[in-house]
């Protein structure tokens, strides 16, 4: 059975010309790999890690010099065994080595600690993608790095996203789709071009940041605030299009502060009307949250003609509501026809296996 598993994944491999490697930490696991670093060690620029859902951590791992694809299970995954693939902190070490100028390095389905992303001369092409975590540092001791080409999307976020307020540049990054949570904010991300915060929802049971420490020049649209405050210079000279807040502290219009830019459809202190906006105001902490928007203010309000808030695409990858799983196709059903066979005799099984968008 497992072996029918593991040759039903590699046929799903992310890059069709590189290795795929499966990693499992558990005593019966029956991956290639059972611990994590060592896998990461072993495999090559382009190749594709599935780490397997398990009751214990994968520890800390660094990546060194290479671009990988790591694919959890999800952070929630919709199944009947939910295991998840827990992972401490993810740390990149000198990956401008990969590729000149692009790193392209994936993360997905995994729950993770930090993901850190310190001085290279240059971060490029990183996807994180569906993942439960705590940060995201984007920062080096020797400033002067650049981040570019990136995307973070479908995460549920615990802390924040965390630039370097010195000289470290942002280009071409996409933070939409996600939750940040509790207390967890967009800071420090100060030398920006088209860095885009758009679909996003942030919400707490108390009054806490949504920015801090200057951030500027960003493209803000579409996104919820419920009960986050907007101080003095935590965001400046940013564009706002298209975003809802709801019982902020400070300023119920971020867009008319800090030499922002009030783009137009942005609505001040109203009711999103969330599906679970009750749970939500409170703060409540879970990953079956409904976001969803049935009617109200954010009803089909956004600029693109969609809610303002989370996504919920029919078609395509942008759905919360699969979201807390991985993209890979999960086994539904498996059947035996002939459970016992003579030696030299086939095993005849059928796979059944549901898509995810």
């Amino acid at each position: 059975m497992k072996k029918v598993v593991f040759l039903f994944l590699v046929a799903f491999a992310t890059h069709s010309n590189a290795t795929v490697r499966t990693v499992n930490n558990r005593a019966d696991g029956g991956a290639q790999f059972n611990n994590l670093q060592t896998a990461i060690d072993q495999s090559q620029n382009g190749d594709t890690l599935y780490i397997h859902g398990s009751q214990d951590s994968y520890g800390n791992v660094s990546i060194a010099e290479k671009a990988l694809t790591l694919i959890g299970p999800g952070f929630y995954p919709s199944k009947d065994n939910p295991l998840t693939a827990e992972v401490g902190n993810i740390t990149f070490v000198n990956n401008m080595e990969v590729a000149g100028d692009n790193n392209g390095s994936e993360i997905h389905g995994l729950i993770i600690n930090s993901l850190l992303l310190p001085g290279f001369v240059n971060n490029s092409g990183f996807r994180i993608i569906r993942n439960s975590l705590n940060y995201i540092h984007m920062s080096s001791a020797n400033k002067g790095t650049k981040y570019s080409n990136m995307l973070i999307e479908g995460n549920f976020v615990h802390g924040g996203i965390a630039g370097n307020s010195g000289n470290d540049g942002y280009f071409d990054i996409t933070i939409q789709n996600n939750v940040f949570g509790g207390g967890a904010f967009i800071g420090s991300l100060v030398n920006c071009n088209n860095v885009i915060v758009n679909h996003n929802v942030f919400y707490s049971g108390s009054k806490t940041i949504a920015f801090n420490a200057s951030c500027r020049n960003l493209l803000v649209s579409n996104n919820i605030f419920s009960k986050r405050s907007f101080g003095n210079n935590d965001i400046i000279f940013s564009t706002f299009s298209n975003n809802l807040t709801f019982d902020c502290n400070g300023t119920n219009e971020p867009w008319a502060a800090g030499n922002n830019v009030n783009n137009g459809g942005n609505v001040a202190n109203e009711n999103p009307q969330m599906a679970s906006q009750s749970d939500i105001t409170a703060g409540k902490a879970d990953f079956n949250l409904d976001f969803s928007i049935a009617s109200g203010p954010a009803d089909n309000k956004g600029s693109d003609g969609k809610d303002i808030g989370l996504l919920f695409d029919a078609v395509g990858s942008l759905n919360w509501a699969v979201g807390r799983s991985a993209r890979l196709p999960i086994v539904v059903n498996m059947t035996i026809s002939n459970p016992t066979v003579s030696p030299g005799q086939s095993l005849n099984v059928q796979v059944s296996a549901r898509k995810n968008n």
